[in-house]
């Protein structure tokens, strides 16, 4: 009894605390801010020490039985609200401690993390009684001057050392787990959510890392938005390239349907549409037609055609490579020109020349600021043309940042949006239709002719 009522004692410290306003830490100079921040970090992870040595009491006087839950796990899970895969988790470190004391009285020091003391115990499962304790002794002696990812690259390879099969049979089960969810989000785009096995998950990240730096003081695209645009920019490649499988004997393209006037941006023009995502927005349909062949369909009505004209190429490979050597890659940031997509200053919908005065080159990101952003493109007194940017809005409290983890989402979550839109697009009427596809880009495969087609999916 008198142990747990030092719990009350340590309640009515921390509500003392965390009744204590901005005001009242505005008196505090920075260090001494800094200080409590360190010395707060220390507590909490000595008090998880404690709270994971209860669990383990607990466990084991089999108390969760009275209360009708048929395992510790479903117990935390119940009562603390925790996720099947965190109550394991929160278990498994308690009991685990018990075979690696130096771990656990780092950690109820606070020298060591939760995360680091779970990597221990994780680890323990194949272990004989010695190399526990060589085990323990790594940990407690490496732990506190290590982040969680440098301790848990440094228990894998003091793994293999003594169990390669062990190291062998993880990369099997991240193997057997691998999966990619795709779906359609409610605001037009599209949710991306998985895991990849070891290979799998280097190999993306090994074509991502060129792709992800920042493009310049003026870049300001959070971590994420890098990552999105970049795994975007290899799938582009890709279609570029025209390596990937045919589909109904033609090389895979993005695609998209629309209405003269939805080009043009007359008023009530329907949407126009791609074939994965369905409707979008007479900007991205402009701005898709850039650079794209460009197919001429006459329809009465939804459905009848009358006439498939030829395709035509908005912008030549000669006019490209013109581009290429004039702008010498995108025109408002540091991307390579083979990073990039000619654009029409004054929009080809709207009637502007396809000429060299008239196009500038931008990658997928700028190329999205002007259509989507309000971003301008200007000439200097050597009429070249450059990017410019709309003043920058102070930051409020409802922007979110950058919120990308290095460990990742939660294996079970799904995209809060609902499952992807499976139902085709229907036609809507149209009296002159077009089809834009990307044009192959200057200077990719060889055996391609001026007719062939810029691939997307």
């Amino acid at each position: 009894e008198h142990m747990f009522d030092k719990l009350d004692v340590i309640d009515t410290e921390i509500a003392t605390l965390a009744a204590l306003s901005d005001h009242d830490l505005a008196d505090h100079d920075g260090p001494a801010l800094g200080d409590a921040i360190l010395r707060l970090d220390t507590t909490i992870r000595r008090l998880e020490a404690v709270r994971l040595q209860l669990t383990r009491a607990h466990s084991r006087s089999m108390a969760w039985k009275h209360d009708g839950a048929k395992s510790p796990t479903q117990w935390h899970r119940d009562h603390r609200n925790l996720s099947g895969g965190q109550a394991a988790s929160h278990v498994d470190t308690a009991h685990g401690l018990a075979d690696l004391p130096r771990t656990a009285a780092g950690l109820a020091a606070g020298t060591i993390s939760p995360a680091q003391a779970t990597t221990a115990t994780r680890t323990r499962q194949t272990l004989t009684d010695d190399q526990l304790d060589e085990l323990d002794a790594l940990v407690a002696d490496t732990a506190p001057a290590a982040t969680d990812r440098q301790l848990r690259d440094t228990v894998i390879d003091f793994t293999h050392r003594i169990a390669p099969d062990t190291v062998a049979e993880r990369e099997r089960h991240a193997h057997a787990r691998r999966g990619i969810r795709l779906a359609r989000a409610r605001d037009g785009g599209w949710w991306i959510d998985g895991r990849l096995d070891v290979l799998g998950g280097e190999t993306l990240a090994t074509a991502l890392s060129t792709l992800t730096t920042p493009r310049g003081d003026n870049d300001d695209r959070t971590t994420a938005q890098r990552h999105a645009d970049a795994l975007t920019d290899l799938a582009d490649r890709a279609l570029r390239t025209g390596h990937l499988p045919a589909e109904g004997g033609l090389r895979p393209h993005i695609a998209v349907t629309t209405d003269l006037a939805t080009l043009e941006g007359r008023a009530g023009a329907p949407a126009a549409r791609l074939d994965h995502t369905g409707p979008i927005s007479g900007d991205t349909a402009r701005q898709i037609a850039c650079d794209a062949d460009i197919h001429r369909i006459i329809t009465r009505g939804p459905s009848e055609i009358l006439d498939v004209g030829r395709a035509t190429r908005t912008v030549t490979r000669a006019q490209r490579r013109a581009l290429i050597a004039r702008d010498r890659g995108c025109i408002g940031c540091t991307a390579p020109p083979g990073w990039t997509e000619a654009h029409h200053i004054i929009f080809w919908a709207d009637g502007g020349p396809t000429d060299l005065d008239n196009l500038a080159l931008l990658c997928r990101s700028c190329h999205t600021g002007v259509h989507h952003r309000q971003w301008r493109i200007v000439h200097d007194h050597n009429n070249r043309p450059h990017i410019r940017r709309p003043r920058r809005r102070q930051p409020t409290d409802t922007d979110t940042g950058d919120q990308t983890s290095n460990n990742g989402p939660p294996d079970d979550q799904t995209p809060s949006d609902g499952p992807p839109d499976d139902q085709p697009p229907s036609d809507g009427p149209s009296d002159d239709r077009h089809r834009a596809a990307r044009p192959t880009d200057e200077g990719q495969s060889r055996d391609q002719t001026p007719g062939d087609r810029r691939q997307h999916p």
